[in-house]
């Protein structure tokens, strides 16, 4: 059974509200893709990566199974339509990543944490002894 877990961003900074239609997207624009850290302590699978500019409601992350997924838009904060660039290395738009876990979590107690431009996911990893599960055969 597949269990989708949407993770709720809280925003350690001072939030800029802007709303924003991520439906009204073209599905035909090109995406950015998202830069990452991952790494593990002894109890968590830690996801770290800069996400300056984007504010806790321009982000979605979902936890499914074996696989999380970050998904955002970046505003150009400029109204220019044209710009004549020498150089550009900025993505302005949309962006998202999937990274497949490397090892089993507990979705129900992940957490995110977006803190001066660099949103911080902490998932707790489900420990070896939690994965067995004794059944108790009756008799009938």
């Amino acid at each position: 059974m597949t269990k989708v877990k949407k993770i709720k961003i809280e925003e350690e900074e001072e939030e800029i509200t802007q709303k924003d239609n991520q439906n009204k997207e073209s599905w035909f624009k090109p995406e950015g893709e998202l830069t990452v850290d991952v790494y593990q302590d002894d109890t968590n699978i830690i996801i770290q990566s800069p996400v300056a500019g984007v504010s806790s409601n321009n982000l979605n992350v979902t936890l499914e199974d074996d696989m999380i997924e970050i998904k955002g838009i970046r505003k150009d904060p400029s109204n220019d339509k044209e710009k004549d660039y020498f150089h550009q290395e900025c993505y302005w738009g949309a962006f998202s990543r999937k990274i497949i876990l490397p090892t089993l979590v507990n979705s129900d107690k992940a957490e995110a944490i977006l803190k001066n431009g660099i949103l911080i996911l902490k998932i707790p990893k489900i420990k070896e002894q939690d994965k067995k599960k004794d059944i108790e055969v009756h008799k009938v």
